[in-house]
């Protein structure tokens, strides 16, 4: 009969289990049908020569490892790569598992699944352990499995998992290395997100021996440190299981951060060195996500800990006494833990961010890609939010609240209850248009936050309703920026206004630059010919954009010159508006519409004119992609002119009419197009340099200063 399993063993100094774990297989039937695989870790008590000189004995198949010490993943991973079975499964040298064990694996293998999960037991390691018996094995959905998994970790790990090879080779499957914590966790939510096939059984057939010498009864600063390695798990989690994914980040990870502070309160020599670590890790952050946990302790200590940290560290000392094995540290060894220990890190909510493909979207969508994965996360009002794949690639969760418009009243409240249950934003940056966006900082404002706000323009559609909460958005701002000076000045009070941050949109230059080639390819798809001037318009539809000027300027070109080709790129607010208007002035063959695109940079690279008639801008991030391509721009006078940033670009005013800018596209030159990457390096608009205030404002809200405010009642 030929192998189906594989039971993998990484052990390091392990000579006095060596003998009992072959036992526990020796007492297995079907000794044909699995193989053991031991990886020793190099070890120095003699393990290895102790398996070589016993196995001899066994009824099964052995095989020995070495390598050097690289801890227990570099070991099971050594395990993995020798092993060809078409199943294997994990098991701990100083565990043992059921005389059942090996034929109930064998059974669920007969099921073909991608893997089988089994329970286990814990026990002395001396008592002798009868078979699991017969128990249910059935498949289960893989979402399913997992939350019952985050319900309590602990009463599961890598051992009570048995994997199809092949499965695991397809999703490339490994330990992470260089971790001493948390390794299973991190296996076990990539393997069960992946997989489509799951069994499970309620048999015990694993039993996991407590030993009071194990790493388990140590205290360590990695116990924290390497809790960024489940973090780092939650934007793939985001891809597979979105609905998991958001329940994994609210209650997995502070649960697993719960038991560590348990196990820090009975290592701590002190009530005062325990106040330390949790000031230090920002306990109450993560333990304001417990309070509603399904598991009753977890949310009674959790809240014990929010009203009194005392209380929870002397609870800890009277029941983790009995129950728990972590040795108490001497204050040196505290103080060692402490300064290994990373200080919080607090993150930043940013507003803004709305479902269309706008300036203000690409702003943040750069801003997000400049910081490291998980500083970022993001309040949406929108029925969606824009670039939500790279959003969850950078691993920032995104809160939707009800529409200030439809639902003011849900607005407010549901910008305090994301704060509220998150404490760690500590800094909420606005990114507006105008100053009706106090109505929304008032949340943060009066909870004690910090408030940063950007202005993205320079004029209002609600004038009146802005310079009524001008002052108040102003009083409540601590960090002011804008993208241009009179972005700022619209936005702020003159004192405010003089210490903003103006910060270039930056944009990626290489991405823009001039490519002959992708202008063949793209003026190709559109169908254009040599002769035909490509006059291209590349914005969100909304008043500030001038729709109604820009189809009576696609109108009035293409009657001075039938072979020009006026393009329409983006969408917004007011596209019914705009496919109204060109119905209404028979100018739907003039404007060929290609809506929201990601692929602008091709897109400029096939136009010969680029055109933004707008009646108001901030900073148009697009102005700079144009000038990227090194189009010739034809901009309107209300743009500020710091804006042109190369020699092609001319300011128009649009009170002239359509007849002036049409005469002047069509009069302008079609010099050589260049790369201008130097130009806007040189000038700060170049995405690929962080310098400058770009890099100021970046540090100013990564850094999460402390609140300027006491916390006021709403």
């Amino acid at each position: 009969m030929s192998i189906v399993l594989d039971i993998l063993v990484p052990v390091y100094n392990g000579r006095q289990y060596i003998r009992p774990l072959l036992e526990t297989l020796r007492a297995q039937g079907c000794f044909s049908s699995f193989r053991l695989i031991v990886a020793d870790d190099g070890s120095t008590d003699g393990t290895a020569e102790e398996l070589e000189a016993l196995a001899g004995a066994y009824p099964f198949e052995v095989l020995l490892l070495r390598q050097k010490n690289a801890g227990v993943s570099a070991a099971r991973n050594r395990c993995l790569a020798a092993s060809d079975a078409p199943y294997f499964a994990f098991l701990d040298a100083d565990d043992r598992v059921t005389p059942d064990y090996a034929e109930t694996l064998l059974k669920a293998a007969r099921l073909a699944p991608d893997v089988f999960v089994f329970c286990q037991q814990r026990t002395d390691g001396v008592t002798p352990l009868a078979p699991a018996g017969e128990a249910a094995i059935g498949p289960v959905e893989n979402e399913a499995m997992l939350r019952r998994f985050a319900a309590d970790p602990t009463r599961f790990g890598a051992v009570n998992l048995m994997v199809s090879r092949a499965f695991a080779a397809k999703n490339a499957l490994a330990f992470a290395e260089g971790f001493r914590y948390y390794e299973d966790y991190h296996f076990i939510l990539l393997t069960l997100s992946a997989a489509d096939r799951v069994l499970f059984t309620e048999a015990r057939l694993y039993d996991y021996v407590h030993r009071p010498g194990s790493a388990m009864a140590r205290f360590n600063a990695a116990r924290v440190t390497d809790l960024s390695l489940l973090e780092s798990v939650r934007p793939t989690l985001g891809e597979r299981l979105p609905a998991f994914a958001a329940e994994y980040e609210a209650v997995f990870v502070p649960r697993i951060y719960w038991s560590v502070l348990w196990q820090a309160a009975l290592a701590a020599p002190n009530a005062a060195g325990f106040l330390a670590f949790g000031r230090r890790t920002g306990a109450k952050a993560r333990l304001s996500k417990l309070t509603r946990h399904p598991d009753k302790t977890v949310a009674a200590s959790a809240c014990l800990y929010l009203l009194s940290p005392v209380a929870f560290f002397a609870a800890a000392r009277a029941l983790g006494a009995v129950r728990s094995g972590v040795k108490r540290t001497d204050p040196a060894g505290w103080r060692r833990i402490l300064s290994g220990t990373p200080a919080f890190r607090a993150k930043t909510l940013v507003y803004g961010m709305s479902h269309v493909r706008g300036g203000v979207e690409s702003y943040l969508r750069q801003l997000v890609r400049d910081a490291p994965a998980g500083t970022f996360d993001f309040l949406c009002d929108c029925p969606d939010i824009a670039y939500r794949g790279e959003l969850t690639a950078k691993d920032c969760a995104v809160h939707f609240i009800p529409a200030k418009g439809t639902d003011p009243v849900g607005h407010l409240l549901g910008t305090a209850k994301v704060l509220l249950a998150h404490p760690e934003y500590e800094t909420v940056y606005f990114n507006l248009l105008d100053s009706l966006g106090a109505y929304t900082a008032a949340a943060p404002f009066l909870l004690g936050r910090r408030v940063a706000v950007h202005s993205h323009s320079s004029l209002s559609e609600k004038p009146a309703a802005h310079r009524l909460l001008k002052p108040a958005l102003s009083l409540m701002t601590d960090l002011p920026a804008a993208c241009s000076a009179p972005a700022a000045a619209h936005m702020f009070t003159a004192k405010q206004a003089a210490r903003a941050l103006i910060v270039p949109n930056r944009v990626n230059a290489a991405a823009f630059r001039f490519d002959p080639e992708k202008r063949r390819e793209t003026r190709e798809a559109l169908g254009l010919a040599e002769e035909n001037r490509a006059v291209m318009h590349v914005g969100r539809l909304s008043y500030a954009k001038n729709p109604r000027f820009i189809a009576d300027l696609a109108r009035e070109l293409r009657r001075l010159d039938e072979s020009c080709r006026f393009y329409s790129v983006g969408s917004g607010d007011m596209d019914a508006d705009f496919e109204r208007y060109l119905r209404e002035t028979g100018a739907e063959n003039d404007v060929i519409r290609l809506g929201a695109r990601d692929d602008v940079a091709d897109l400029l690279q096939a136009a010969d004119v680029f055109v933004l008639p707008s009646v108001y801008e901030g900073f148009p991030i697009v102005a700079v992609e144009a000038q990227a391509a090194d189009l010739p721009c034809f901009l309107s006078d209300r743009v500020t002119k710091d804006a042109a940033l190369t020699d092609k670009v001319r300011f128009l005013s649009v009170d002239e009419g359509v007849g002036l800018w049409a005469e002047a596209i069509l009069a302008a030159p079609r010099p050589p197009r260049r790369d201008t990457s130097a130009v806007l390096r040189e000038k700060g608009y170049d995405a690929a340099i962080l310098n400058g205030n770009a890099k100021a404002l970046l540090e100013a809200l990564i850094g999460g200063a402390a609140a300027r405010h006491a916390p006021r009642k709403l």
